[in-house]
This record gives structure tokens, C-alpha cells and sequence, in this order.
């Protein structure tokens, strides 16, 4: 029984080895797999960013040269515009008809023309903001200063007249000449 018993010991350490060994050849394939799988998933995600890479490159260089069309630099200004800003241009684009939009150095012109140098100055806002801080005296003073810069923005029809039908948003300040007037609104 002790050769029998050797024996069977012998067999079951060479199924053990060869147990072992076919472990070692399922790990080294595996591990191989994988190693592969890392290296298609590695080399396909360089080949992403390189793509993505070149359409940020042409989707930035579209984006330039649409920002370097004079019209749409237009259309962009104008979606920022607010307030008196935004009637002026939806006036100032209607009243173009055909000619429709204008090249942009033609709208900053207008622009200027319309608001001039006091295009941040807003008496009304200013006057509704208006406490007072120190004497009465300073404070009817900048009253008395807010109030006759809001009646002459009346005047020349930067507030809203009421009692007048006449549209008063034209180019009609003194920086702006009747030659600009003509080609702002003519293009000639």
C-alpha cells in the first residue's frame, strides 16, 4: 500500500504542476489581453483628442472669422444692447430698410453720433437714486443738477415726450453732422 500510496502522491503533485502551470498560461494570456485592450483603449483615446484638437482648432478659427464679419460684430453688440441703447438700434436698423445691417465702423460711428460722449450718463436713473447724505442744501443742489440734465435730455429727446407724436431718437445732436446724418442712414 505504500507504493500505491506514493504514487497517488506522485500523480497528484503532477496534476498539481500541471494545474499550476495551466494557470500560469490563462494568467499570462489574460494579462496579455488586457495589456492589449489598454494599449487600443490608450492609443483611441489619443486619436479622440487629437481629433477633438483639430475641430476645437476649426470650430475656434470659424468663430474668429465670423467675430471679423463686420455684420455680425453687429448682431453681437446688439444683443448686449438695453434701454434707450436697444430702441435706438432697432430704429437705426429699421430705418436703413434695404441697406440692412451697416459695417460695424459705420455703426460705432452712429453710435457715437446718437450718444456722444455722454453715452453712460443717465440723469433719470441718477435722479432716482438720489438720497440724501449731508445738508439739505447739497442735496437740492445735485437735485437742482440732475433735474435740468434730465429736462435737456427731454428737450433734445432722449426721455420720452408724451405729448409729442414726433420720433425723437434721430441723429440730431450737435457732434453729429447732417454729411454723417446722410450717409448713416442713406449709406451714400
Amino acid at each position: 500500500m505504500a507504493v500505491s500510496n506514493n504514487t497517488r502522491s506522485q500523480e497528484f503533485k503532477k496534476m498539481e504542476e500541471s494545474i499550476k502551470s495551466m494557470v500560469r498560461e490563462m494568467l499570462y494570456e489574460n494579462n496579455k489581453v488586457l495589456l492589449d485592450s489598454i494599449t487600443k483603449q490608450d492609443q483611441a483615446i489619443i486619436d479622440l483628442s487629437k481629433k477633438h484638437d483639430q475641430s476645437m482648432t476649426l470650430t475656434m478659427n470659424e468663430i474668429r472669422a465670423l467675430m471679423n464679419s463686420s455684420n455680425s460684430q453687429v448682431k453681437l453688440a446688439s444683443i448686449h444692447l438695453e434701454g434707450r441703447a436697444l430702441q435706438w438700434h432697432q430704429t437705426f436698423i429699421k430705418n436703413r430698410g434695404e441697406l440692412g445691417e451697416p459695417p460695424w465702423d459705420d455703426y460705432v460711428r452712429a453710435i457715437k453720433c446718437r450718444f456722444g460722449v455722454r453715452a453712460y450718463e443717465d440723469p433719470m436713473a441718477d435722479l432716482k437714486m438720489l438720497v440724501q447724505i449731508g445738508s439739505v442744501s447739497d442735496y437740492l443742489e445735485e437735485f437742482d443738477v440732475l433735474s435740468h440734465k434730465l429736462f435737456f435730455e427731454w428737450i433734445k429727446g432722449g426721455v420720452e415726450n408724451p405729448y409729442s407724436n414726433v420720433e425723437s431718437h434721430q441723429c440730431t445732436t450737435s457732434l453729429c453732422s447732417s454729411s454723417d446724418a446722410r450717409f448713416i442712414f442713406t449709406g451714400h
